[in-house]
């Protein structure tokens, strides 16, 4: 008697009746069937197909740029090239222990190396400024090839893609005795992140006993500085 009820309740609602039905149908034209699946993935390739999936602009260009990294890497490994960078205006500080005690601090706190050569980008924005260190048998140390066959290393990258800060510095050291010979210090502003128009910078350099600052400021992207040259030993 219970399963009648519970039969007579379900026969009144519509998705019983549906449901019976389409199963009475399913058996009777199962050929149907088969039918709407091939006409549903036919739908499904075709919309497939109206994708675009071809790469954006942007990964284009992301594309073109680790490319280029590539070609300047193999260049400074490969064919030991220079790079010929015109001079600028570097003014070295008057007021230095202030300003490199700061340095100082900030490197220790992140963990930077300080060794017979030690060169360290300063600056206070979010932009990506690149410090660069041309050896003497024209090897550069930067982003792309943070360490060199000579001993030098970039161990601190900052405001790339890794760690970023409003008060950034990147650093290059030796923790060993570097190799004799003309060394060249160069700035390149990567990317700009921020609306700063000009963006002031400091360069603090230890050559065996003796310590320098320098002050420039960068304003155009993908401009690269010269900043200061010295022989080791000096």
């Amino acid at each position: 008697m219970k399963k009648l009820r519970v039969r007579r309740f379900l026969e009144q609602k519509w998705w019983f009746r549906w449901i019976r039905g389409y199963n009475w149908f399913s058996f009777r034209y199962w050929w149907f069937n088969y039918f709407l699946w091939i006409l549903f993935l036919a739908l499904l390739i075709w919309l497939l197909s109206m994708v675009d999936f071809s790469p954006s602009p942007c990964e284009k260009f992301d594309d073109f740029s680790k490319k280029v990294k590539e070609v300047e890497i193999n260049l400074n490994k490969c064919c030991n090239c220079r790079i010929d960078i015109p001079e600028i205006d570097s003014v070295e500080n008057s007021d230095t222990s202030e300003v490199h005690d700061e340095i100082d601090r900030l490197r220790d706190s992140l963990g930077g190396c300080v060794g017979e050569i030690t060169v360290t980008l300063s600056w206070k924005t979010y932009d990506d400024l690149d410090l660069h260190l041309q050896e003497p048998d024209g090897t550069t140390i930067f982003y792309g090839n943070k360490r060199s066959r000579n001993g030098g290393v970039l161990d601190i990258d900052m405001n790339a893609g890794g760690r970023k800060s409003s008060n950034p510095i990147e650093n290059i050291c030796y923790k060993n005795t570097p190799p004799s010979g003309k060394y060249k210090i160069m700035v390149h502003f990567y990317k700009r992140k921020t609306d700063i128009d000009r963006i002031p910078y400091m360069v603090y350099v230890k050559v065996g006993n003796s310590i320098k600052s320098f002050k420039a400021e960068h304003s155009n992207q993908n401009d690269m500085h010269f900043i200061y040259e010295f022989n080791y030993p000096e």
